[in-house]
């Protein structure tokens, strides 16, 4: 027997048993005790594993119910890295399939009885298997008795089998492998002492490998040892390949698709290499007809055809051997009556109606007076008019319907052909209409939008439901819970501009610029035009308006109730829907209501802010925009902020560059910041050149900040509630939107016009080198346009 150096590890299993008479009996069966699930105490664990040995797991039994109960069916499971089961019993016999694998022991503890019985499962460390400890046999001398061997040869190996402890061999492993140096394959059925070379092994060097085997049990496995390699195998002359049978299968018809077949044969097993394949007509090769197959065409009418091969061998000399044809097949035209596909239809994969998601299936009925077989019959789609490629097969042909295809005619035309090529008349089917909504307009606060159905068995868009989550101000994030909006083909989102029914029986302070003006609101019927009126109608109506926060980051759903169940669509979604605000850097196809885009004061127009996403995001309507130096989040969304510096190279920052790029093909848009003194470099870089304020008095910037809420009425309204524009959120200055003077009352009349939208508290523009370090914040980018204000911003004055 063969002497190993260690010994069998075996730990008994500890089980904490409380007695066996009556009354535990008893006691097993009552509910009371039976309260908890029985544990494996401490932890689980198992030896060394070695190759050869019986690895046992060791665990500990325990029952924490008042009267313990005995251990039951206990569940046991050895298992490999990749939770592969290896074994379910506590002992696992260790093989040589095992070595290297990384192996634990898991216990899942079973108490007797039936009620929490089965406690969770705990498993040991993993362990790697090692090799056995026993001493390796070793192949020594391993030898090959001919080095320059040709093929057809026959070579022997040869070895001396040694062993430290004298152990007698067993089945030692031999394999024959060929290739070069440090590419060596095993050479299939190769395994034993002897080896004839095939053809296989030419150009090959060969090499006679040994792994030494104990006969002892547990075997133990010696390392495998090779011989030197041969030279390359040699060539071996004798003769050319030859093409057998050589014959043409299918009816001489033009149309009809003939296969040619042969048997290569080599006198010395030599493999088949590059065999060369003709068809010929008449005893000329007709080009490009080089494959096994080949469809007669009309050239070939009256015509003998003839397959040709010539038998080339990937080993041995020669290797060419002589071309063989085929005896010659007559070719005729023959004619058939023209084939018939009939019942043309279009059928809905899954579900009743055609519509988006859905795919759509064709199929015909093919027929032909003499049964003539069915060949490729052509099948296309045609989509709203247009005709698609020819299908790959026509029968079952299918095709996805996308939203694209709302409110198209969809057929399906089917050209049937023989197996000969002889084609029928086309057939179609009817047309099918795709059932769906389109949604148009803008997803913009107070746009609108219209619905339009197709389909759906006459259903009406008069009859749908706008639906939107106007119940806080958390953007996407609390898009949670829509609900009824509107009814009827239109919706405009939000609410501005609908009306309040109370009289303005109060007054209230109005600080522009440090000014404060005492209003005295009027009687009447309210209608909510800018941010002031908003916060006095809010108050009048004890605080119930809804306004453009509560919209800002939503979607808009619209829904139609069609045969009893309900269709609804996103704005989101619909391609005829512009607009939207870009809430995640990440997708480009994720938007949501964005506030309004163009506000006009006086005869200037002012662009919304952008969003960080919109700054970074490629292949939107916006153009190459620098990312946002940094972010501020409003409403769930993060908004973009910028420094307004200029370097010593008076290079302007990432603020104009925002305003310059704003879109890719339109606009004249500029930031609208101009000069001072030496705080405020001229910052006409970029070919930035904002309206002068100083020399339009009917320009007055201040009318931005006029109609929009400051911190002096109430610093918690971060969004604009009449625009929803972001409007910062610190003091008089965060929500200062111009500023139009300076300490010394001389600004205008230096040429000084600025319009600040500060992010925080402490925000500055005159600063020639923002260092964050020092303080100074960031800023919107509220852009204002060097043209005449369009007619569809919505217009503050």
């Amino acid at each position: 027997m063969m002497k190993y150096k260690y010994s069998t590890l075996a730990v008994a299993i500890v089980a904490l048993l409380s007695g066996c008479g009556a009354e535990d009996n008893k006691s097993l069966s009552d509910n009371n005790n039976n309260i908890k699930a029985p544990i494996v105490k401490g932890e689980v664990t198992i030896p060394a594993l070695h190759v050869g040995m019986d690895a046992q797991g060791n665990y500990e039994y325990f029952d924490l119910n008042p009267t313990p109960r005995p251990e039951g069916n206990t569940i046991f499971q050895w298992r490999d890295v990749n939770d592969a089961p290896l074994g379910n019993e506590q002992i696992l016999a260790i093989t040589y399939p095992l070595l290297g694998e990384q192996v634990r022991f898991c216990v899942q503890p079973v108490a007797q009885g039936e009620i929490n019985n089965v406690g969770d499962e705990i498993c040991s460390e993993p362990r790697i298997v090692q090799e056995p400890l026993g001493e390796k046999p070793v192949a020594n001398d391993v030898l090959i008795d001919d080095l320059t061997p040709t093929v057809n040869d026959t070579l022997t190996g040869s070895y001396v089998y040694d062993h430290s402890d004298i152990e007698s061999e067993g089945r030692s492993e031999k394999v024959w492998k060929m290739g070069t140096t440090g590419n060596m394959v095993a050479i299939p059925d190769a395994n034993a002492s002897t080896l004839t070379l095939a053809p296989i092994t030419e150009g090959n060097s060969v090499a006679f490998c040994v792994t030494p085997i104990t006969d002892d049990i547990p075997v133990v496995r010696g390392d495998e040892v090779c011989s030197a390699l041969t030279a390359p195998v040699d060539v071996l002359t004798g003769n050319a390949p030859v093409a057998e049978n050589v014959a043409i299968a299918g009816e001489g018809f033009v149309g009809e698709t003939f296969t040619g077949s042969y048997k290569f044969t080599d006198a010395q097993n030599d493999l088949q290499g590059d065999t060369k394949l003709v068809w010929e007509r008449n005893g000329a090769p007709i080009a490009d007809a080089t494959a096994k197959t080949y469809i007669a065409v009309d050239a070939d009418d009256g015509t003998d055809l003839t397959f040709c091969v010539t038998p080339i061998a990937a080993t041995g000399s020669p290797t060419d051997g002589a071309e063989v044809c085929s005896a010659a097949k007559a070719i005729t035209k023959k004619t058939e009556i023209a084939p018939v596909a009939a019942n043309v239809a279009i059928s809905v994969e899954s579900g009743d109606l055609a519509e988006a998601g859905q795919v759509l299936v064709a199929s015909y009925e093919y027929s032909q007076t003499n049964d003539a077989p069915e060949g490729d019959t052509l099948g296309h789609w045609t989509v709203g008019g247009v005709a698609l490629d020819d299908c790959t097969v026509a029968q079952g042909c299918e095709y996805p319907l996308t939203s694209a295809d709302i409110g198209k005619d969809i057929s399906f035309s089917v050209t049937p052909k023989t197996s000969l090529g002889t084609p029928g008349a086309v057939a179609n089917s009817g047309n099918t209409l795709v059932n769906g909504i389109k949604l148009s307009g803008v997803l913009e606060y107070d746009n609108t939008l219209t619905a339009e159905v197709f389909g759906y068995n006459g259903a009406l868009a008069s009859t749908g439901q706008w639906l939107v989550d106007s119940s806080n101000t958390d953007g996407p994030a609390g898009d949670l819970n829509r609900t009824l909006a509107a009814s009827g083909v239109q919706y405009k989102i939000g609410t501005r501009a609908q009306g309040v029914d109370a009289p303005r029986e109060v007054s209230y302070e109005k600080k522009v610029d440090g000014v404060v003006t005492v209003i005295t609101a009027d009687a009447g019927v309210l209608t909510v035009v800018d941010d002031y009126d908003w916060a006095i109608d809010d108050k009048t109506s004890g605080g119930t308006i809804a306004d453009a926060r509560n919209f800002v980051g939503k979607d808009v759903e619209f829904c139609l109730e069609v045969s009893g169940q309900d269709r609804c669509v996103l704005a989101s979604d619909n391609d005829g829907v512009t607009g939207g605000l870009l809430f995640d850097a990440s997708d480009a196809s994720q938007r949501a209501i964005e506030p309004t885009r163009l506000v006009v004061a006086g005869t200037r127009t002012w662009h919304r802010p952008l969003t960080a996403a919109e700054t970074t995001l490629a292949g939107t309507e916006f153009g190459e925009l620098p990312a946002s130096d940094t972010v501020t989040t409003m409403n769930g969304i993060d908004w973009a902020l910028y420094y307004n510096n200029v370097d010593a190279n008076k290079d302007q920052a990432n603020a104009v560059l925002v305003c310059r790029n704003l879109y890719k093909n339109a606009g004249d848009w500029h930031l609208p910041i101009g000069t001072y003194d030496s705080r405020y470099p001229l910052q006409t870089v970029h070919g930035n050149n904002p309206p002068s304020e100083k020399s339009d008095p009917n320009t007055t910037a201040k009318g931005i900040n006029e109609s929009l809420i400051t911190s002096f009425y109430d610093n918690t309204v971060l969004l604009s509630p009449t625009t929803g524009w972001p409007t910062g959120n610190g003091d008089a200055k965060g929500h200062k939107f111009t500023y139009a003077s300076s300490s010394d009352g001389s600004a205008k009349a230096k040429g000084f016009y600025v319009t600040r939208f500060y992010a925080y508290v402490g925000g500055n523009t005159a600063v020639d080198k923002i260092i964050p370090s020092l303080g100074y914040l960031p800023n919107f980018v509220a852009c204002i346009e060097n043209k005449a204000a369009p007619v569809t911003a919505f217009n503050v004055n």
